[in-house]
């Protein structure tokens, strides 16, 4: 039979010629995805699915390697449903509805970029459904195949939250192959890649989160989690007060980009050592343009040539601008399917540069006005902003305590609290004359569990748990300065290490001490 017969509006001189798929596949596992940005584009489904949990599980199988997990209670799908979203380059529902899915492709993409097979279960009106794309299914010409009732009983056993709340969806990742170099230390592998998905994700989905919890959890091949994590939102533009009169200012764009775009400059006050300035990779690269479209940051940082490099000078100074969905916008400035990557034309930036405020002030006044302000405060590293006050949260300060911190030190000051932890870990006997070890990046201080039986005894009463809230207070507002760091310098490593080994001096010399 002619095939051509079957193709609809068929010429004569044409011929349809499928790809060889085992190269074609390897290709499209290629794209440019890093692990985070895959992560982000399947829960970007989540969200527009109006998921209020999102879980994401790292699962460490008996042979070592590692799987992923991606659950949320959204709305889910039916039978068609799931069939239609592992069509690649299937149609998003209207755009009215403002999804963060772009191209239909984001869901398989992301998984196969990262995972050798990947499956997807949904549940919608009491009925379960699941597909799996396999890398065998994928090379013998995209065949989709059904997952039979044994195999979704199997994923959705990881997380039963959807089953409990009637609905929702569950992405399962199987076999990393992208980390299976790594594989002989799982446990380390999933620890850095959850901190680099905190990160991420609480910098890109940072004005989600408010209404969506996300939380991130290690499981062992028996199933056995580990510590919760909590994604906490990285707000670029969350100061407390601006550090330059007149601003936020807002820049009215015209011209061919007229109702395409809207732009928001900020200067941050000096000397702010605020998470939400330092942000992950630090301020001097966070300076710049932060482009959304839909709420969502597709990038964060960077003056694409609105001015010439990266100076410290300029580092209070961001911007940002919202791409508003006009699909023209969006192909000029090369929005790809990772929605990673923002490319600003000769005519965009100069569109940036001209626009004004509601005082008839270009955009270049608020490039000099973030350096003077720099400059003026004399640099910008070091102490929070004058005028606010730093509160720890978590299970290791009670409420009553937080209270009375706001109330001696917050007075007619802005409050900011910060998810501080700690955890009893015994060291290595080479560290055995350290009382702490901080790592500042995950907000959590070890503690040398071989002096906890003394600091904080096993016995339940009042005057003993003070103790340990004295004590973890104290190490508190000692260490906040070095909080939420990448890394510290070398000489803050050494004042923390000598700080650490006066403190284990300090037990060692209680009479009462028993190592």
């Amino acid at each position: 039979m002619d095939m051509r017969s079957q193709i609809p509006n068929c010429r004569d001189d044409e011929e349809q010629l499928s790809p060889n798929y085992q190269h074609f596949i390897h290709a499209l596992r290629s794209v440019g995805y890093s692990f985070e940005e895959s992560v982000a584009d399947i829960i970007d489904n989540s969200i527009d699915a109006a998921a209020t949990h999102i879980s994401i599980r790292f699962v460490i199988r008996e042979n070592t390697s590692v799987d992923l997990l991606i659950s949320d209670n959204g709305e889910g799908m039916d039978e068609g449903g799931v069939r239609q979203a592992m069509i690649f380059g299937t149609q998003p529902i209207e755009a009215r509805q403002q999804r963060l899915g772009k191209f239909g492709l984001g869901l398989k993409m992301a998984s196969i970029a990262q995972a050798m097979d990947f499956h997807v279960v949904s549940l919608k009106n009491r009925e379960l459904s699941g597909r799996s794309w396999t890398d065998e299914g994928l090379k013998k010409g995209f065949f989709c195949s059904r997952l039979a009732r044994n195999q979704i009983d199997r994923i959705t056993g990881f997380d039963r939250t959807p089953l409990r709340e009637g609905h929702g969806t569950w992405v399962y990742l199987e076999f990393l192959h992208r980390h299976a170099s790594a594989f002989h230390k799982a446990e380390q592998l999933c620890e850095k890649l959850a901190l680099d998905l905190q990160n991420h994700l609480g910098l890109h989905l940072h004005r989600f989160l408010k209404r969506t919890k996300i939380t991130i959890e290690i499981c062992d091949y028996k199933g056995m989690s580990g510590a919760l994590r909590e994604v906490r939102p990285y707000d670029p533009f969350g100061y407390p007060m601006s550090g330059c009169a007149g601003y936020p200012s807002e820049y009215l764009i015209s011209g061919e980009y007229a109702g395409k775009l809207t732009i928001k400059a900020h200067i941050w006050p000096a000397k702010s050592s605020s998470p939400n300035y330092k942000l992950p990779g630090g301020a001097i690269k966070r300076q710049g343009l932060y482009f959304y479209r839909h709420d969502r940051l597709i990038c964060g940082g960077g003056w694409y040539d609105i001015k010439e490099g990266l100076d410290s000078h300029d580092s209070l100074g961001r911007a940002e601008i919202n791409l508003l969905g006009d699909t023209e916008l969006e192909r000029e400035v090369s929005l790809d399917v990772r929605k990673a990557l923002v490319k600003v034309t000769p005519s965009l930036r100069e569109a940036i540069l001209s626009s004004q405020n509601s005082a008839a002030e270009p955009f270049k006044k608020f490039l000099k006005d973030s350096n003077s302000t720099y400059r003026a405060a004399g640099g910008s590293g070091g102490d929070e902003v004058a005028g606010t006050v730093i509160v720890p949260v978590g299970a290791d300060f009670p409420a009553e305590l937080r209270e009375k911190i706001i109330e001696i030190q917050g007075r007619g000051q802005s409050v900011t609290t910060w998810d501080f932890h700690f955890k009893w870990e015994m060291f290595d006997p080479d560290d055995a004359d350290l009382f702490f070890r901080l790592i500042p990046a995950k907000n959590l201080c070890l503690l040398n569990k071989v002096y906890q039986a003394r600091v904080e005894p096993g016995t339940c009463n009042n005057k003993d748990l003070g103790k340990a809230v004295l004590l973890k207070t104290t190490l508190f507002f000692l260490l906040e300065d070095c909080l939420g760091r990448e890394q510290i310098s070398p000489k803050e490593e050494h004042r923390l290490e000598g700080l650490s080994k006066i403190m284990a001096s300090a037990v060692k010399s209680d009479s009462a001490f028993i190592p």
